[in-house]
């Protein structure tokens, strides 16, 4: 039925709402329905989860008896930022200006690389799935384009970074500079186990620059940093910004000329000016943790790429690097160095870990195994870690790495659509 209906219906996955509106109330209702996410792997049983506990737990162990800390003793902020990328990484554009210059500084006292989007142009809460759960989009039946609508409100409790952290007793708060009905956030951000969600109408600090409509990112910044200072316990904070979002058209009234930046299309100067701008502000962000007397690691990255350059830009780049965006891990009480290369954003929390010396669970344990053969992958692209190289199928890496990722469906499956053997026996903890 869904694939008659695409013959004249443009769905949108990121507001139901909008989707109703646009392809009429039949279409709406069977784009909502309930549709297992995952085909069952085979040999799936109570069985094999338990062999799999083993296995990663013996790998944990081992990486365990040189960490006493069985949660980060830090602060820990996700800083999502909307569209954010570096031009100057890409063909087909001749940049005369550095747009994000304290970010490419901070690269040299950070765990820094960039990541493997599963989106281009769009797609803002399959990166923030993986991000937030360690669970990839790979793996998805072909019918699965938004977890956030498709499935995930319909879940009682989902294993995640948050409710990991706030079991831990942390504070869990999302902030989302604008409204709550993208993506299903509301619904979405409890079944992860946020304690709060502070969005544009209930936020304290909502100044926009210029003439952009968006919340800025100075404005997120404050709204985070207030926070920091309100709560008495540890605060796991996940932002995610609105500032550089489209349409750029008219953003701004004062943006670098054709002559400081060599960019003929005013559409895409608007959208260098929003990365000067989030650079900014992330200095600004960096300069008051450093004030700080609470330790802080930040893992600060891109969503996806804006597709304002256009499809020549797009045509002369290859896909992988079409789906790439600066990625960094930093604190506010040390520095430390790691080029991370290109990573999932699955992987995000495994590295937290590693920078604050923190035990792991059979499911960290999985997670770094297959980071060091697969570093980074979504569908039709595989980074190999031997070679360096991307293949487009899981047939064309090692019996190892794709025997890892049969493991790693496994868990997948059995939270998502199994009998979720793996909280019974602890696989996260």
């Amino acid at each position: 039925m869904k694939r008659a209906y695409e013959q004249k219906s443009a769905w949108i996955h990121w507001s139901q709402l909008d989707n109703y509106y646009v392809n009429g109330f039949v279409a709406g209702f069977l784009y909502n329905l309930p549709s297992d996410p995952m085909e069952e792997p085979i040999d799936y049983s109570a069985k094999k989860i338990t062999d799999l506990h083993e296995k990663y737990q013996a790998i944990a162990d081992e990486i365990n008896e040189d960490r006493d800390k069985t949660e980060p003793d830090v602060n820990v902020i996700f800083v999502m930022n909307e569209s954010f990328s570096d031009p100057t990484e890409l063909e087909g554009i001749n940049l005369k200006v550095d747009p994000i210059p304290f970010i490419r500084a901070l690269a040299d006292n950070s765990y820094n690389g960039e990541i493997l989007s599963p989106g281009y142009g769009g797609g803002t809460a399959n990166i923030e799935f993986e991000a937030l759960t360690g669970f990839s989009m790979e793996p998805f039946s072909a019918n699965i384009t938004s977890t956030y609508t498709q499935f995930l409100s319909t879940i009682e409790r989902f294993p995640s970074v948050v409710s990991r952290l706030k079991d831990a007793g942390y504070a869990t708060t999302a902030i989302h500079p604008f409204n709550t009905t993208m993506y299903k956030r509301k619904e979405n951000y409890n079944v992860l186990g946020f304690d709060a969600f502070i969005y544009d109408t209930t936020m304290s600090f909502t100044e926009r620059i210029d003439t952009n409509p968006y919340i800025s990112d100075k404005a997120a910044y404050e709204q985070a940093f207030q926070k920091l200072n309100e709560t008495p316990e540890k605060d796991f904070i996940h932002l995610v910004t609105m500032q550089n979002h489209a349409p750029y058209t008219d953003k701004y009234t004062d943006i670098p000329t054709y002559e400081e930046s060599g960019i003929k299309d005013p559409d895409a100067r608007n959208y260098l000016q929003d990365l000067i701008y989030s650079d900014q502000a992330l200095e600004l962000f960096a300069s008051q943790l450093a004030e700080l007397d609470e330790p802080t690691v930040v893992v600060f990255w891109g969503d996806h790429l804006s597709s304002v350059f256009g499809g020549k830009v797009y045509e002369a780049n290859t896909v992988p690097d079409m789906h790439k965006t600066p990625l960094r891990i930093f604190s506010n009480y040390e520095s430390n160095y790691k080029d991370l290369g290109t990573i999932s954003p699955i992987y995000f929390y495994t590295e937290v870990l590693e920078m604050t010396q923190t035990r792991l669970s059979p499911f960290d344990a999985l997670l770094e195994t297959l980071q060091s053969e697969v570093p980074a992958f979504e569908k039709s692209m595989y980074l190999n870690a031997e070679t360096g190289v991307y293949v487009s199928s899981r047939e064309d890496l090692s019996e190892e790495a794709r025997e890892i990722l049969l493991d790693y469906d496994q868990i997948q499956y059995d939270v998502l659509t199994g009998n979720r053997y793996s909280l019974e026996n602890d696989f996260f903890k």
